[in-house]
């Protein structure tokens, strides 16, 4: 299998007969004909079998997405933990792409609270204008929903069980 993605070099002198048998290796020959010989795949590890149950196997991946093999050495557990945390990252990044539109959009409109008129301009620079008495109650509501997910999802931690999820816990969903 590696002699297809990577290019064999054979020296000037080399016979014949041993570039035949790196290609007959391969299951082509020469002319590129088929030699009848097909590598039997290997079997597939839990993990890459997990993943398939997955939602969002989708056109035009209907096998998994795993450019890297990262699935081929983790084990089910991993990947829990990877999906956990790639929706609560989606979800937070969804949320400040709104909060960039909204932002910019309602910033002069009369009744949009911005601060006395404090925040204005792109929404990149909206984080450094906010002053005290924001962040602090943000900090707070984090906490608590933080709090909550945790407590729905994560198992307690033991010297086997640290940083993992429930068995019956199903990642993303809260309910």
């Amino acid at each position: 299998m590696n002699a297809i993605r990577q290019p064999v070099a054979f020296k000037a002198g080399a016979s014949p007969a041993i570039r035949r048998s790196v290609i007959a290796r391969v299951g082509r020959t020469v002319s590129g004909k088929d030699n009848g010989a097909p590598e039997p795949r290997p079997a597939e590890p839990p993990s890459v079998e997990y993943l398939k149950t997955l939602p969002g196997i989708t056109a035009p991946f209907e096998d998994i997405f795993d450019p890297a093999g990262f699935a081929r050495t983790a084990s089910v557990r991993d990947i829990r933990r990877w999906r956990e945390s790639e929706i609560v990252h989606g979800r937070v990044s969804m949320l400040a792409a709104l909060g960039f539109i909204v932002g910019e959009q309602l910033q002069d409109y009369p009744l949009f609270f911005n601060w006395d008129g404090r925040v204005s301009g792109p929404a990149i620079t909206h984080f450094s204008q906010i002053g005290q008495g924001f962040w602090e109650p943000l900090l707070i509501a984090i906490g608590i929903a933080e709090s909550y997910r945790v407590a729905i999802g994560w198992a307690t931690p033991t010297n086997t069980g640290f940083n993992s999820l429930k068995d019956d816990y199903e990642p993303g969903d809260l309910g």
